[in-house]
């Protein structure tokens, strides 16, 4: 929809710092924000008469210029031109962007405490959906575009895991764990030369990392500048929260040096996926964390792939997200990456904490949120409560049937 942009002489008076705000602002009447589907608080992109794209965020127009005129948003005199008298800003979902994932679990024998290797022990196939990757349990689900649908396929998944752990005679009394690093007790494999128990005493991490089945345009070894500055976005509107229910005690992947593992930026792309690798296996503790990870990461996916298709001209100029100044451009409130680190890589979840209210408010203007509210609201009323790391009986709730019998 066109937008309507005039004058303000009212922000044009401001000095200061008060000036530098207003030249970020689109101030709009109260019956035009609804004609045009915005609310306070949006950001939305215009593109300037050089080509840029400009962000500003939506606040209510003064009173005089709404007498002037109702039904026009208002910038500085400045701002006006740069935009001109009117231009587009709808952002329209993309759709059908797929999830997936591929969670890893830690198999616990109850009775020591201590970690049994999924390799040698659970006669696991290593790239079937319930597999291994060397010591840990890792599941495959099949994807969906509904996040709902991938957690009953791990649900499903996880009593095919249980079969698995019945069937290990030697460790009667094996629990599969929802934690991010494990360290402290031995580590049992079995060397098949030696037929000998080795012990692993060095931490051990697992993951739970997101797929998503984004357009093949943006994709690929050589869009590789559009990656990094995609994962930005994730890394703060996924990221953070995805650190707090590991809490202080479950934080040493994300805060040993040396390994880039667990960190910010990590990902990985080919012609088909993107594969977000920062959160922690700790978001397997319950369902509830599982599907709200998810349904963040699709929210947040979704989004950026709509933005880059505008400011891009349907991903035909992809230099227009090649700088962080672009990613900045369509999500103002993006921290430098030094906070990013200082927050995810940090033995507490404090610093991180202080930014939930606005990645909060920030994510509730996406343009695909609607559709997955229940599933973010969830997750963020219980990203502090303090779940057992007991997978299954946590999930049980999922269960019916055979299920429930596992």
């Amino acid at each position: 929809m066109k937008i309507s942009i005039k004058t303000s002489k009212r922000m044009d008076s401001a000095q200061g710092i008060t000036a530098v705000n207003e030249d970020k602002s689109i101030r709009m009447p109260k019956d035009y924000r609804k004609h045009v589907g915005h609310q306070i608080g949006d950001w939305i992109i215009l593109k300037a008469k050089d080509g840029r794209f400009i962000s500003f965020t939506v606040e209510a127009a003064y009173s005089e210029d709404v007498e002037n005129d109702p039904m026009s948003a208002y910038v500085s005199g400045y701002m006006h031109s740069l935009v001109g008298d009117d231009d587009s800003s709808d952002v329209k979902l993309v759709e059908g962007i797929t999830l997936g994932c591929d969670p890893e679990l830690m198999i616990i024998d109850k009775t020591t405490g201590d970690l049994i290797s999924a390799q040698y022990y659970l006669g696991l196939t290593k790239w079937k959906q319930v597999g291994y990757d060397g010591l840990l349990l890792e599941l495959r689900p099949s994807p969906s575009t509904d996040e709902a649908i991938v957690i009953d396929n791990i649900s499903k998944l996880l009593v095919q895991a249980r079969g698995a752990l019945n069937k290990c005679q030697q460790f009667p009394n094996l629990m599969m764990a929802g934690i991010s690093s494990f360290g402290g007790r031995a580590a049992v494999a079995t060397n098949y030369a030696t037929k000998q128990a080795i012990y692993h005493k060095d931490y051990l991490t697992a993951g739970f990392h997101v797929h998503f089945g984004i357009p093949k345009e943006i994709l690929g070894s050589h869009r590789w500048f559009v990656a990094k500055q995609v994962v930005k976005a994730l890394d703060y509107y996924v990221g953070f929260p995805a650190i707090i229910p590991e809490g202080s005690n479950d934080s040493y992947r994300r805060t040993v040096q040396g390994i880039a593992y667990g960190k910010p930026g990590q990902f990985r792309q080919d012609h088909n996926t993107f594969e977000y690798r920062t959160p922690g296996a700790a978001l397997m503790k319950h369902p509830v964390l599982a599907q709200g990870l998810i349904g963040l990461g699709a929210v947040v996916m979704e989004d950026v792939v709509s933005r880059i298709k505008v400011i891009t001209e349907d991903y035909t100029k992809l230099n227009e997200i090649s700088e962080d100044a672009d990613i900045k451009i369509l999500y103002p409130n993006l921290p430098h990456m030094t906070e990013i680190f200082r927050s995810i890589c940090s033995p507490t979840t404090d610093q991180a904490k202080t930014h939930l209210d606005i990645i909060r408010r920030d994510i509730e203007k996406m343009v695909g949120y609607g559709r997955r509210a229940d599933s973010i609201t969830n997750f963020f009323n219980n990203i502090e409560t303090e779940f057992s790391f007991d997978v299954e009986n946590n999930w049980r709730n999922l269960s019916h049937g055979e299920r429930q019998q596992g």
